[in-house]
């Protein structure tokens, strides 16, 4: 049952983030884009600079901030996705990028949602 609520928690974070960006004027590219060493949730584009999200979504705090969930191996395997969709996108590769957290807290039970946009969240 919790990797079901996981898996809902993570779709709906994702759904949130996607709305949000749309909201702010990004064109989002494609989502759960997935390569051998790892997954970006979301690649946008705004103001011709290439942009990859990490979304992260919480109910709570009590394991810490959805942003803080993001680990140093994560951002790792981020890193070396963005490799392969740089060689594989070679028309977008010629724009600057950034590497953006998308945290999101979720209250189920009212159907909200908070976002905090952490631009440049790392290099």
């Amino acid at each position: 049952m919790k990797r079901n609520r996981r898996a809902l928690i993570g779709k709906l974070g994702e759904e949130v983030a996607t709305r949000y960006l749309c909201a702010h004027g990004y064109q989002v590219i494609t989502r759960n884009y997935r390569q051998r060493v790892g997954e970006i949730d979301i690649i946008a584009q705004a103001a011709g600079e290439l942009v990859f999200c990490e979304v992260k979504a919480r109910t709570s705090g009590g394991y810490g901030t959805p942003a803080e969930a993001v680990s140093v191996h994560k951002q790792y395997k981020i890193r070396q996705t963005i490799k392969h969709f740089r060689q594989e996108n070679r028309d977008l590769a010629k724009l600057n990028y950034r590497l953006d957290v998308l945290a999101i807290m979720v209250d189920l039970f009212n159907k909200e949602a908070e976002v905090e946009h952490i631009k440049n969240a790392f290099v």
